[in-house]
């Protein structure tokens, strides 16, 4: 939520989840310097989803998702 230098981040086979994805929404709501983020293979659900899905409604840096 506060790093302000990281631009990229890769979280491929993490087993994240739901409510990594959650985290992962609440903190792209406010960080504004990352551009490309990378969430394969994390059997993030509809929750985790949904949490992410309404962070790129206020997030004007990212990007690149996958």
């Amino acid at each position: 939520k506060v790093n302000t230098s990281l631009t990229t981040i890769g979280l491929s086979y993490n087993k994240i989840g739901d409510e990594g994805g959650k985290a992962i929404g609440e903190g792209l709501k406010v960080n504004s310097s990352l551009s490309e983020i990378n969430l394969r293979n994390n059997n993030i659900g509809d929750e985790g989803g949904k949490a992410i899905g309404e962070a790129l409604k206020v997030n004007i840096s990212l990007t690149w998702i996958a």
